[in-house]
C-alpha cells in the first residue's frame, strides 16, 4: 500500500501523510508515541455530513468529552451517515481551515483535510531536485 511510505498526518497546514493511530511505545521514563512505524489507519467517526464530497469528522476526543473536529474536503460521502465510523487508507493533505457554523448559532474553525495527488508535473520536479534523470 503506498500509503505505508507516507509519515502519520500532523493537524498543520501543508502537513502531507496517512491518519494513523499513534502506536505507544513503553521506555524507561513512561510511555512515548512513536508514530514514525508503520501502523494501523486510524478509525474516525463522522459527526456531520454536510453534502456529497465533505463532512465533519471526529479526529480525536479527550477523557472530558471535549473532541478535535476536521473538516474532510474531497472524499464521497454516499452511504454514510452521521455516527459511522470511517477509515481513509491513501494519503492526504491539510490544506487550511474552514468555518462553519454551529447549530447554536456561533461559528467554529477547523482544519480541512483533502486527498493528495502526485500529478506528473509535481513528480518531475521533485525528481529534478533529487537529481534523478528520467529513462529516455
Amino acid at each position: 500500500m503506498c500509503g505505508s511510505f507516507f509519515p502519520s498526518l500532523t493537524l498543520n497546514k501543508g502537513s502531507i501523510g496517512v491518519i494513523r493511530k499513534p502506536r505507544i511505545i513503553p521506555n524507561e521514563l513512561g510511555y512515548a508515541t512513536n508514530n514514525l512505524e508503520l501502523d494501523r489507519s486510524k478509525p474516525m467517526k463522522i459527526f456531520q455530513i454536510v453534502d456529497k464530497k465533505n463532512a465533519l469528522v471526529k479526529w480525536a476526543e479527550n477523557s472530558m468529552g471535549d473532541m478535535t473536529l476536521v473538516w474532510l474536503k474531497g472524499f464521497s460521502t454516499d452511504g454514510l451517515t452521521d455516527d459511522k465510523t470511517v477509515t481513509i487508507k491513501q494519503p492526504v493533505q491539510v490544506t487550511g481551515t474552514k468555518q462553519y457554523n454551529t447549530t447554536m448559532g456561533g461559528s467554529k474553525t477547523v482544519m480541512v483535510i483533502e486527498p493528495f495527488h502526485l500529478d506528473e508535473k509535481t513528480l518531475v520536479k521533485a525528481a529534478k531536485e533529487l537529481g534523478l534523470k528520467p529513462k529516455k
